[in-house]
């Protein structure tokens, strides 16, 4: 909750940080040019070749350095604002993001070429790592981990932003386009945390230890009606292999834990499709004592 908090304050004060440019219609041409610098090659990401990911990797990092980068048949610099790159850092979180809500929660093997440039940019720029991580937990507050609660005085909606819905036109979204969104934002998170170093960056900053806390954080909270066994499954289906490889035995111990007693405390409040697809996933393991690895 203390990591929560400071990283929050941290997004506001670096929203601010450039606010001057945000309202500086002068500069109108300028932000639409970073919005295309970084919505091309994030939108082009895919697992073509590591070449591909390369050639997108290299453009990222160079716009957020304030170099000259090409857009279409025009180039664009960053540093041609003083808030030109703090803009264009929070920018690229958001959009990573946004790649989570649209592309992985419907095509679960994108989540690893997005956390591979994740990962390789989080170690090049510390700032990105940390706005990536807030805005994360702004959209996901299970992954702090945390059920926020409702403070008095809240209306619902206000209660249901809090909780990681999306409100359009005073209309709150429904229950199961809600849980395919947290479930594409959690394969990002539990692919970044798997994800390998790029040759020549020493470590994953956020890497599998991430994972282990996340984890025995969210198996101390009571359980929740669909989203704690969704969150489960996506994190167990993406990760499960790579932390009974790293932590072994303690990991095998932890998960006699899961499917003895927390599998019974969700069941006893929840029967809907997140818990039997939680309850298929956990028998597999059981039958074969390990989770396979993804795809």
């Amino acid at each position: 909750l203390h990591t929560y908090s400071e990283l929050q304050q941290f997004l506001d004060n670096f929203t601010h940080s450039y606010e001057d440019l945000l309202k500086d219609e002068k500069m109108k041409n300028f932000k639409f040019s970073c919005k295309k610098a970084i919505n091309i090659p994030v939108n082009a990401i895919s697992a073509v070749n590591s070449q591909h990911l390369l050639d997108k990797y290299t453009k990222l990092p160079n716009l957020l350095q304030g170099k000259t980068v090409d857009v279409g048949d025009t180039h664009i610099c960053a540093v041609q604002h003083t808030q030109g790159v703090a803009f264009c850092q929070n920018l690229l979180a958001k959009k990573f993001l946004l790649q989570g809500d649209l592309m992985i929660s419907s095509k679960p093997e994108a989540s690893f070429c997005y956390a591979a440039i994740i990962s390789a940019l989080w170690y090049d720029n510390e700032n990105f790592g940390k706005l990536f991580l807030a805005h994360l937990h702004k959209q996901c507050p299970y992954l702090v981990p945390m059920y926020p609660p409702r403070a008095i005085g809240q209306s619902d909606k206000e209660y249901y932003i809090s909780l990681g819905y999306q409100c359009t036109d005073n209309i709150i979204e429904k229950q199961d386009k809600f849980l395919k969104r947290m479930t594409g934002i959690m394969r990002l998170y539990a692919a970044v945390i798997i994800t390998k170093p790029k040759r020549g960056q020493l470590r994953n900053l956020h890497g599998i230890h991430e994972g282990w806390r996340w984890l025995s954080s969210f198996l101390n909270m009571e359980p929740k009606l669909d989203i704690t066994a969704t969150l489960l499954h996506g994190f167990f289906e993406i990760t499960g292999s790579t932390m009974q490889n790293v932590y072994g035995k303690v990991f095998i111990k932890l998960m006699q834990f899961v499917c003895q007693v927390y599998l019974p405390m969700i069941q006893k409040i929840d029967t809907g499709g997140p818990v039997t697809r939680l309850e298929v996933l956990l028998q597999d393991y059981v039958k074969h004592g390990r989770f396979d690895e993804p795809q």
